[in-house]
C-alpha cells in the first residue's frame, strides 16, 4: 500500500493506527459502508434463515457461513482501502468483483477452521440436550477459544494476499511472521473492533438467541470487517517497514549481532513490496 512513509512508520501507538484507519475510511465512506452493508445484509439472512430452520445441522452451519461471508467482506475491504491508499478511487464495485474471483484462495486456509466450527457447534447441540448446561459452557468456550487460536496468526493473511505479488502459502508465511513479532497489536485490533459485536451476542444470548437476535449478532460482525480491514492492513504495513529496517540496520553494521537482522526480518524485506499489487 502505497502510505507516506510518516503514517507507516514503525512504533506507532494502536490509537494512532485507529485513528489513521477511521480518517481513511471516512473519507470515502459510501464505498466502505456498501461493502459492509452488502455482506452485513447478506450474513443477516443466512443466519436468520438457518436458525429458523431450527435443525441441528441448519445450526451448526451458522458459525462457518458467518465466517466466509466476514471473510469476503474484509477482502473487499482491503482491495478498496489499498486503491483508495494509491489515489485511486476505492470502487466497492470492482473491489467486490475482484473478492469473487480470488475467492477460492481467500477460503482455502479457513477450510479446516470452518469445519472444526461445524463440528463444534453440533457437539454443542448434543451437549446442550443430553449433557446438561456445564457440557454446553464448555462447548461455547472451546468454539470462541479454538477458532481465536487459529485466526489471529493468520490475521495479516487477507492483506498480503491482496496487496502483494505472493502465492498463497507466501502469504500465510508472511502473515504469521508478521503476527509473531508484535502479537498484542494484533489482539488489540480485533478486541477494539470485535467489541460491540460481542456485547450484542452476548445480549443475544440473554434473550435466547433465536432468528432475530442470531441474525443481528451476524449483522453486526459483518458490517464491521470494513474497520477491521482498514486498520489491519494499516499494521501489517508498519510491521514490514519493521522488518525493512531491521534489516537494513543489519546490513548497515558489519559486525551486528544477529539479532539485528533476524533470518525472519531478511525473508520479509525481500518478499514485502514497498507498493501494493494492484491485481
Amino acid at each position: 500500500m502505497a502510505t507516506p512513509r510518516a503514517e507507516t512508520r514503525p512504533g506507532r501507538s494502536l490509537g494512532a493506527v485507529v485513528e489513521d484507519a477511521i480518517t481513511r475510511l471516512i473519507q470515502d465512506a459510501s464505498e466502505y459502508a456498501f461493502i459492509g452493508f452488502v455482506g452485513a445484509t447478506a450474513a443477516l439472512f443466512v443466519a436468520a434463515i438457518l436458525r429458523l430452520t431450527r435443525n441441528p445441522i441448519a445450526d451448526a452451519t451458522i458459525a462457518p457461513a458467518v465466517f466466509g461471508i466476514a471473510l469476503l467482506t474484509m477482502a473487499a475491504a482491503t482491495i478498496a482501502f489499498a486503491r483508495a491508499a494509491q489515489n485511486l478511487h476505492p470502487d466497492a464495485g470492482g473491489a467486490m468483483t475482484l473478492t469473487a474471483t480470488r475467492a477460492a484462495a481467500l477460503l482455502q486456509p479457513w477450510l479446516f477452521l470452518s469445519a472444526a466450527m461445524f463440528a463444534g457447534a453440533l457437539g454443542l447441540g448434543l451437549a446442550t440436550r443430553w449433557l446438561g448446561s456445564w457440557s454446553a459452557v464448555g462447548f461455547v468456550l472451546l468454539l470462541v477459544v479454538w477458532p481465536a487460536l487459529y485466526s489471529l496468526p493468520r490475521s495479516y493473511y487477507v492483506a498480503v494476499l491482496l496487496t502483494q505479488q505472493m502465492s498463497d502459502a507466501q502469504a500465510q508465511a508472511v502473515a504469521g511472521e508478521l503476527f509473531r513479532r508484535a502479537p498484542g497489536r494484533v489482539l488489540s485490533a480485533w478486541g477494539l473492533v470485535l467489541a460491540p459485536a460481542c456485547a450484542v451476542a452476548l445480549i443475544g444470548m440473554a434473550a435466547g438467541f433465536g432468528a432475530a437476535s442470531a441474525g443481528v449478532t451476524a449483522f453486526v460482525f459483518v458490517a464491521l470487517m470494513p474497520v477491521a480491514a482498514a486498520m489491519l492492513t494499516l499494521l501489517f504495513f508498519e510491521a514490514a517497514e519493521l522488518a525493512r529496517a531491521q534489516e537494513g540496520a543489519g546490513r548497515r553494521t558489519a559486525t551486528s549481532p544477529p539479532s539485528s537482522a533476524s533470518p525472519a526480518a531478511t525473508r520479509l524485506a525481500t518478499r514485502v513490496s514497498r507498493r501494493p499489487h494492484r491485481g
